[in-house]
């Protein structure tokens, strides 16, 4: 990347860019908050709030995923359309798909032989789950939730990744930006509706978690990161903005309290859709901040090395780790009488994170790797 006098990019050197540094360290840090999620409670209140909001991470995953996907698309290379979503396509598939359906082996396995109810509630959601409908199955019956549940977020940005370059690419730069303006503006009336419209409920509150209907205005503030960074003028707008090196902090500040209030507060329908629509344009302005200026001090620890080297394992931890938590309880079950006791759950909650790290380090290593070096082909 070329080096710059100012501690912010300029509009050609963005253009440059070919890997945002710091969007690994923000990557790590969103998976282990979801995978501090997955946990059981810790006994300390004040941590236990703030494991409690590492559903967090995946608010941050899809604004992540929507401005990386869009800025490759506004990248793409001036060629048919046809023939750049072949290549996307392509791209998508061979990173994506084929840990998927090796996860969903490998729950199908584990639930198998727990057998019972685990085997049962999975059964009933293979089907929904190959076919990335699963947002719409537990936002229709959220409980019980089954094993790989959470492989709902990877079924709202398929829907994305199917419907969303048809757009981009076909419209580019002249009416892109307006359909993701008009796409929040439609998702926000409809999400204020039901919430407003309908007794709270805990289908309700389902409803508005996990469906995609409800979910894309969080990509789509992604997007519109992504077109206002490729236009010059937008550019330097924004940047004009990022030289206030305390917005980006007091975006991402409030943010996070938003989450944390849903913890703290009853996680009413209408909590979730205040959070909904005002969560996401707060991440992408603190999103901004960390493709924008990189080196300053502020974010260059994002590019720490292990941390990067989580992020860049992120697609597997976040996949895989339930099932270092099995292994793990499992293990503890045989070496402690009391497993909740303090001691025992933090030596399970090292172990957890520790197993989950080395599962997902060796499928990018030696099963994920080989496959995106293919990818390569398709550019």
């Amino acid at each position: 990347m070329p080096s710059s006098p100012s501690p912010l990019l300029d509009h050609a050197e963005f253009r440059a860019t070919r890997t945002f540094a710091a969007l690994d360290g923000i990557r790590a840090l969103s998976v282990l908050a979801v995978v501090l999620y997955h946990f059981e409670p810790l006994p300390w209140a004040p941590l236990r709030t703030l494991q409690h909001a590492g559903f967090f991470g995946v608010d941050v995953f899809f604004v992540l995923s929507g401005f990386l996907i869009t800025t490759l698309l506004l990248r793409e290379p001036p060629r048919p359309v046809g023939t750049a979503l072949w290549h996307f396509y392509a791209r998508r598939t061979l990173r994506i798909f084929p840990l998927f359906y090796v996860a969903c082996a490998l729950y199908a396995g584990a639930a198998w032989l727990r057998g019972g109810e685990p085997w049962l509630h999975y059964r009933d959601y293979l089907l929904p789950l190959l076919f990335y409908w699963s947002d719409v199955r537990l936002a229709l019956q959220p409980e019980p939730f089954p094993w790989f549940g959470h492989a709902w977020s990877l079924a709202v940005e398929e829907k994305f990744y199917l419907l969303w370059p048809f757009v981009a690419l076909a419209w580019r730069r002249a009416h892109g930006r307006a359909f993701a303006l008009a796409t929040i503006a439609a998702v926000t009336v409809w999400r204020a509706w039901l919430a407003l419209g309908q007794d709270d409920s805990h289908a309700l509150r389902a409803r508005l978690w996990y469906a995609f209907d409800l979910r894309i205005d969080t990509l789509m503030w992604g997007c519109v990161l992504a077109y206002a960074l490729h236009d010059e003028r937008r550019y330097e707008r924004l940047v004009g903005w990022l030289r206030r090196p305390w917005l980006p902090v007091l975006a991402l500040a409030l943010a996070i309290a938003l989450a944390v209030d849903t913890v703290l507060h009853a996680n009413t329908g209408l909590r979730l859709c205040v959070r909904y629509t005002l969560a996401p344009p707060l991440l992408a302005l603190a999103l901004a901040a960390a493709v924008v200026a990189p080196g300053t001090a502020a974010l260059r620890w994002l590019q720490w090395r292990p941390l990067a080297w989580v992020g860049a394992i992120s697609y597997g931890v976040y996949v895989l780790h339930p099932l270092a938590g099995f292994a793990v309880n499992a293990a503890a079950r045989r070496l402690f009488a009391d497993t909740e006791a303090t001691l025992p759950l933090l030596l399970r909650l090292v172990a957890y994170v520790a197993l989950a790290m080395a599962i997902s380090g060796a499928s990018f290593r030696w099963f994920e790797a080989p496959l995106l070096r293919l990818k390569a082909r398709f550019r």
